[in-house]
């Protein structure tokens, strides 16, 4: 069989590129763990990565730059935008603030501006309050604000550099979290066990939108990504069966592609036992037509000792949801 080398250099640019979309995969879940630990911002979602404290003296001076030659203002700070301003060492704007505290973050007022506008910038009037249930530092979530360009900032304020974290452990979906939640009863970097809820359903059909009302949706707000150095992961964990809408219980869900592969083999192989339990309202009818034997329920799937649960079974089949059990 003839062998074209060009096949090679496509082979070794998908590993590659595979090998590419995976670090920046762990780097984007590494960099979104860390950030869970820091302070919340404002509005919800957003967290905050760096500090600045304006000093209890104010600034001592606030032009960085000479503009006599008419050069760009727009590059440090000049008298000139001083008096325009009307600012003075403890009384000042945002985003000339931002550039005394971090000349190499704001280079220039187009960059504190926009860091501003984009909802980047928070700020706390006052020192920071103590969190009387964790012991930590954060921002007053009823006093403080999301920075605007024209805010003023004085002795003692806290400005805070928030970005919004993705908005579950796995890193990517900026969707809202759903409203309901899903226990993990058992969880690694292959794979994972999770209660499903009854009422949710795990995948949305396409004629019936369930929007962010699945299990689907929910698995990323309620997995960990696997760690770095972990191969063939998937960027949003997968559920490897189904359960019906109406029940509860456990599922198995893959966080890699050797963990599906494997486990689809297991559910395929009636490895996996499965266990219903059932809430019966009353007593049922046992009409002889609907009795089954022991031998004919293990053939149906039913997970039974022939020695000790009894030779004679009833099957009931009762309609939900429009579909029949």
């Amino acid at each position: 069989m003839a062998y074209d080398s060009g096949d090679a250099d496509d082979d070794k640019d998908a590993t590659c590129n595979s090998k590419i979309d995976e670090d920046s995969f762990f780097d984007e879940a590494e960099r979104d763990a860390e950030r869970m630990s820091y302070p919340k911002g404002k509005p919800e979602g957003y967290h905050v990565t760096k500090l600045y404290t304006i000093p209890d003296q104010g600034f001592m001076s606030l032009v960085t730059v000479n503009n006599t030659g008419g050069g760009n203002s727009n590059i440090g700070i000049t008298q000139e935008e001083v008096d325009r301003l009307g600012i003075s060492g403890t009384n000042i704007t945002l985003p000339i603030a931002l550039m005394l505290l971090d000349i190499e973050e704001y280079p220039s007022l187009s960059r504190a501006r926009k860091s501003c506008r984009k909802g980047n910038i928070v700020v706390n009037r006052g020192p920071l309050v103590t969190n009387s249930e964790t012991g930590k530092v954060e921002f007053d979530q009823e006093t403080c604000f999301k920075g605007r360009v024209i805010d003023r900032v004085y002795p003692g304020d806290v400005i805070g550099i928030q970005y919004r974290l993705h908005g579950g452990y796995y890193p990517g979906f900026d969707t809202h979290k759903p409203p309901f939640e899903v226990p993990v009863v058992y969880e690694d970097d292959h794979f994972a066990i999770v209660n499903k809820p009854a009422g949710i359903v795990c995948y949305s059909q396409r004629d019936d939108s369930h929007g962010i009302m699945t299990i689907r949706h929910a698995l990323p707000f309620a997995l960990k990504p696997p760690k770095r150095g972990t191969s063939e992961i998937y960027r949003r964990p997968l559920a490897v069966h189904r359960l019906d809408k109406p029940t509860s219980g456990l599922l198995i869900v893959a966080k890699t592609k050797p963990a599906l592969v494997n486990l689809s083999n297991q559910f395929e192989q009636r490895i996996v036992k499965k266990t219903y339990t059932a809430i019966v309202n009353g007593i049922p009818s046992e009409p002889l037509e609907c009795s089954i034997t022991a031998e004919e329920a293990l053939i149906l799937g039913v997970d039974l000792d022939t020695e000790t649960d009894g030779d004679r079974w009833q099957l009931i089949d009762h309609t939900l949801d429009g579909k029949s059990a």
